[in-house]
């Protein structure tokens, strides 16, 4: 089964704030945005005519970049998102602000 736009809902799974913060399309949108990057989009990358696996792991991975790009967007430019391979909780918190109990 491929999934096609505007045909169908995806299913919504609960997910926490560090889980998306660990993903690697989080780390991407920070550097992206950090380094002046446009905005990619995962989608035209990947294309539309994917299982329906996979494009629910593509919408995710573009939600989670744009959340990482907004979060670069607030956070100071100097600071990581991990320290020693574990998130930072500073980088928690500032997202945290900025996303309260909504992801």
């Amino acid at each position: 089964m491929s999934y096609a736009p505007g045909r169908e809902q995806i299913p919504v799974v609960t997910t926490s704030l560090e889980a998306i913060m660990s993903r690697p399309a989080f780390a991407v949108g920070v550097d992206d945005y950090r380094a002046g990057q446009p905005m990619r989009d995962l989608g035209a990358e990947m294309g539309t005519d994917l299982p329906i696996d996979e494009y629910r792991e593509m919408v995710n991975a573009q939600w989670d970049y744009e959340r990482g790009r907004h979060w670069a967007a607030i956070a100071p430019r100097n600071m990581p998102v991990r320290i020693q391979g574990k998130l930072n909780r500073a980088a928690v918190e500032i997202a945290l602000l900025q996303y309260g109990d909504f992801i």
